[in-house]
């Protein structure tokens, strides 16, 4: 993984996304020496639960079929509130 600060990604932002195309490496970017945020290729993987978690894409839908009950615990409020 490369690191660039801020201040060289804005300024070659268009070079850095064809780059991270073109080799898959992801780039940190740092502010102050800190990493703020990485750029990467999308991800095959699905996150869920406003990015509570992840896992693997599944076959059909009907690997996804939670009850109410499991989606409650997942997110912590009810599905349905009254």
């Amino acid at each position: 993984m490369v690191a660039m600060a801020l201040n060289q990604v804005k300024d070659k932002l268009s070079a850095v996304i064809a780059e991270i195309a073109a080799t898959g490496e992801s780039v940190e970017v740092t502010s102050h020496g800190k990493v703020v945020a990485v750029i990467s290729r999308p991800s095959t993987r699905v996150v869920l639960g406003l990015g509570r978690g992840t896992m693997d894409p599944v076959s059909s839908l009907d690997d996804l079929a939670w009850s109410e009950d499991e989606i409650e615990a997942m997110i912590g409020q009810p599905v349905f509130p009254e």
